[in-house]
């Protein structure tokens, strides 16, 4: 099983830990990397380790421990990931934008037990206020839901470029990814 970790511990506070963000198979997992009460943990000594390279700006030190945690995440999750996010048979579009925008998300905590690492489950963050864009009336711009527009193919780039239909007519929007 393949995943693509995007963003290492790009939120996360030194000493408090951080969010590992993996992609795999259309679902996101969000590991969280915590130094445990054992400062004698193999967690713990590799997030010291993480914390040392950023706080020296070595980005070539961070790179290589991001890769050991991605290891210990592959090595304590793959079955994990393998049940709640199997293999995609072919390439299907979402139904629709607002589910492309919104895939299912799982959230977990890296964890030392009996001297393995592992991954345990942990409760989603509170629901976050929608956004909304105030456009004005005399714009005359058309508007739709999200959930309205439906996804008819993907042409992949940065963020990707989408052929949708809303309202029963075909249009091309670019979608910019930023998680």
């Amino acid at each position: 099983m393949l995943f693509h970790v995007v963003c290492p511990g790009i939120n996360g506070e030194i000493g408090k830990g951080h969010d590992f963000t993996i992609f795999c198979n259309g679902k996101i997992f969000v590991v969280a990397v915590c130094p445990a009460s054992s400062p004698d943990d193999q967690v713990t000594l590799t997030l010291a380790r993480y914390n040392t390279a950023i706080l020296r700006n070595d980005r070539k030190a961070e790179r290589e421990i991001e890769g050991e945690v991605e290891d210990m995440i592959a090595e304590g999750g793959w079955r994990t990931f393998a049940h709640l996010a199997p293999a995609i048979s072919s390439a299907k579009s979402p139904p629709d934008l607002h589910s492309d925008f919104n895939p299912e998300t799982f959230y977990f905590r890296l964890v030392l037990a009996r001297g393995r690492v592992e991954l345990v489950q942990k409760s989603p963050p509170p629901p976050r206020r929608p956004f909304r864009l105030a456009i004005s009336d005399a714009s005359n711009l058309p508007r739709y839901s999200a959930r309205d527009i439906s996804v008819l193919e993907k042409f992949p780039g940065v963020g990707y470029i989408a052929k949708v239909s809303a309202n029963w007519q075909d249009a091309c929007c670019k979608i910019a990814k930023t998680i």
